[in-house]
């Protein structure tokens, strides 16, 4: 019976996973998204750039067209290449401060998506008040910032994919007549003013596209320097057409008459050139990771394995006990795969952004709670896998939003063996302490609950190895951070704000230690340092890369303050309703 129901648990969440590779897919669409690009220092999938993008414009993976029409980001991206005017029209600019909307001319304080084409007459305005922005900035400066960008992320889009906007042909055209009309013009001859006003027009815009795309198209040699759309176009001054240019053209026209067959033969040659520059299996798995969302739908996942928890101990019924362990070991050998699968496409050790540390903490401390649960078998470190690994995905998530999560590693961190010793160890620790903090909460709940002493004193058990376990690893990943900086910067401490940070965690860690010993608190206290260790965690992973300050600035982020004040303040709550559990103190 139990082997049947595993089956059926797996199968079924299998599926959900899979769903998205079972919808149907516009065969435009579908030819679009795998197009190679070169763009943010790596080649990827051009469905990577269209959902990066979309994101950070719109907050979504989706556009709806003033014609009802949802749109997927390759769909997105898509109509830029081919219908630029169109999409300038369409509403992709999410606008949510109210200073903001009327400084843009509309009334409404809602947030509000706007078209380029309604921003269009502000810019002036808009980078006029940038330049004369002052420290520190207010609520309504950094939305302006955050629309600036967005421009210059839209427009560099437009920029980079403007074959429909340059007519390659009419280029080609004024190139012989002009340079007969500038030659003779400098031989003092008379010369065809049309032909080298039409020659200098397009030259200029084709200098502007070079000066403004960011996206690489073509490449040359073993150790390219990437072109885009504006070099392309300059280099037919001095000889064919690139092989790239005229499969975009031909992209284009087949998009526009309708000619499916036409329009996947041009699709398959850009993807053939690239094929000395980037493995094409890789490009397909990074293809269907978009698709599927991965780490969203683990998230979701972690989620219901803790409803799940819940409703077992209030139903107390054993089958939800097994439902809720098979669901949740499914979901971490799937995270596991994820995560291989991660550091098979970058190249790199689990962890290189921050992203990818929130993802590799829900994983570590999933690892770590299913392992104690397999000898308390009560369903606390199952509650505790589920809420950290929900948690940290769902910070991952947020994480993600604009950004390319497979970043090139920045020149300071371009190490595999220091980025698999110092930073796994400290992510292993802030793993292990977020943990402890969940057992904390978990004690605090039970406490109030009236359990049975039998039960917070197994959970206080469980807090005390993992923080002796978090100690240990901060303890490893700090010292060694201290070699990495000494071979790095030349000193092995600097007292910067994210080695602060660390240390921080090592003294709390040991502090809770000795005063446990020590007999100064008892299990009660133990238990409410254990939920404040989450706030210096917290702290230490993201408080300090909000500071900007210090040779760790490279991960500087400030748009989740409001989110670590909000978890503070839960923790802080927390301790305080701790204070009302009976129990040793």
């Amino acid at each position: 019976m139990k082997k049947k129901l595993r089956a059926w648990i797996w199968l079924g969440l299998l599926l959900f996973l899979l769903f998205p590779l079972l919808q149907k897919t516009d065969p435009y669409e579908a030819a679009f998204k795998a197009l190679p690009v070169q763009a943010q220092g790596r080649i990827k999938p051009i469905d990577t750039l269209a959902r990066t993008s979309l994101l950070q414009l719109v907050r979504k993976q989706k556009l709806v067209t003033q014609t009802g029409e949802t749109l997927s980001p390759a769909g997105w991206l898509l109509r830029v290449l081919v219908d630029p005017k169109t999409v300038d029209a369409e509403a992709c600019f999410y606008v949510n401060h109210p200073e903001l909307l009327s400084f843009l001319g509309h009334a409404t304080t809602q947030a509000s998506m706007l078209s380029y084409k309604a921003i269009q007459p502000y810019f002036k305005q808009v980078y006029q008040t940038i330049e004369s922005i002052k420290e520190p900035l207010s609520a309504f400066d950094k939305q302006l910032q955050l629309l600036s960008d967005n421009i210059g992320l839209y427009q560099n889009l437009k920029y980079s994919l403007s074959f429909s906007e340059f007519n390659l042909a009419s280029w080609l055209d004024s190139i012989p007549a002009g340079r007969q009309a500038i030659q003779a013009k400098e031989r003092g001859q008379s010369y065809n003013v049309e032909a080298m006003a039409r020659f200098i027009q397009q030259a200029d815009y084709g200098l502007h596209l070079a000066s403004k795309a960011s996206i690489g198209l073509a490449a040359e040699g073993a150790s390219p320097q990437w072109s885009n759309i504006g070099q392309l176009y300059l280099d037919c001054l001095v000889g064919d057409p690139h092989p790239i240019l005229l499969a975009y053209k031909q992209l284009i026209e087949a998009y526009q008459s309708g000619h499916l067959q036409a329009f996947q033969q041009a699709a398959k040659s850009i993807g053939e050139y690239y094929q000395p520059y980037a493995s094409v299996f890789k490009l397909k798995l990074e293809l269907i990771c978009n698709e599927l969302a991965i780490f969203y739908k683990l998230a979701l996942l972690y989620l219901g394995c803790f409803l799940c928890v819940l409703a077992y101990w209030v139903l107390k019924k054993d089958g939800l006990y097994q439902v809720c362990i098979e669901a949740l070991s499914f979901t971490f050998i799937v995270h596991t795969g994820a995560l291989l699968l991660r550091m098979y496409l970058q190249g790199r050790p689990p962890v290189t952004n921050l992203y990818s540390s929130a993802v590799f903490v829900a994983w570590a401390a999933a690892g770590l709670c299913l392992g104690f649960e397999r000898f308390h078998k009560n369903g606390f470190m199952a509650c505790v896998a589920a809420m950290v690994g929900s948690l940290a995905l769902i910070v991952a998530h947020h994480l993600s939003l604009g950004e390319d999560t497979l970043e090139v590693m920045r020149a300071v961190l371009d190490s595999n063996f220091w980025l698999s010793t110092h930073v796994i160890t400290v992510s292993l620790g802030y793993s292990a302490m977020f943990v402890s903090g969940c057992l904390g909460m978990l004690y605090v709940f039970q406490g109030l609950f009236k359990s049975k002493q039998s039960v917070l004193d197994a959970l206080s058990r469980m807090a005390y190895g993992t923080v002796c376990f978090a100690l240990l690893f901060s303890f490893i990943g700090t010292m060694l951070g201290g070699l990495w900086a000494d071979m790095s910067w030349g000193r092995f401490w600097g007292w910067d704000p994210k080695e602060n940070g660390a240390l921080l965690i090592i003294l709390w860690c040991a502090i809770m230690l000795h005063a446990r010993i020590a007999r100064v608190v008892e299990e009660r206290g133990f238990m409410l340092f254990a939920i404040g260790g989450n706030i210096v965690t917290a702290w230490s992973w993201f408080g300090t890369n909000m500071l900007g300050v210090g040779l760790h600035s490279y991960g500087f982020m400030d748009k989740a303050f409001t989110s670590l004040a909000y978890f503070v303040l839960s923790q802080l709550c927390c301790i305080g309703l701790g204070f009302f559990v009976k129990g040793q103190g």
